[in-house]
């Protein structure tokens, strides 16, 4: 019954949205892209970032759920800035910046919102990895 159960709850992520995995594609797109113009293998990668070449078969295959601080090292590996960013989804409207609402700055955010619940605001997360001239 075990077997049925994992291969029913596989079917039914095989059947998602594509919409769903797209940054992850995307993602997994950049990073072949950004690795085949350095001529470099995976393994090479691997080397740079190191962790081991399965690690970055899984993250090239859109399989990988990475955490931030993995995707820093790829990038620097890879001489490139990551920017993670949130985006209101399309039909919300976004509302101005309410009176009650906090800006918190980080070092590594351009733009950062914590709204009243009742509004909708724009979030915007950037995580840059210094490039090396």
């Amino acid at each position: 019954m075990a077997a049925a159960a994992r291969a029913a709850s596989e079917s039914a992520a095989a059947r998602q949205p594509a919409g769903e995995w797209q940054p992850f594609l995307d993602l997994a797109d950049d990073v072949l892209a950004a690795r085949l113009a350095r001529a470099w293998t995976q393994a090479d990668l691997a080397e740079h970032v190191g962790t081991r070449q399965a690690n970055i078969s899984r993250l090239e295959s859109g399989l990988a759920n990475p955490t931030l601080k993995f995707l820093q090292k790829v990038a620097e590996a890879l001489n490139a800035d990551l920017i993670v960013q949130l985006q209101p989804r399309q039909g919300l409207r976004q509302a101005e910046m309410p009176a009650d609402a906090m800006t918190l700055p980080t070092e590594s955010a351009t733009e950062h919102y914590m709204a009243a619940p009742s509004a909708v605001v724009p979030l915007r997360v950037v995580v840059a990895t210094p490039r090396n001239s």
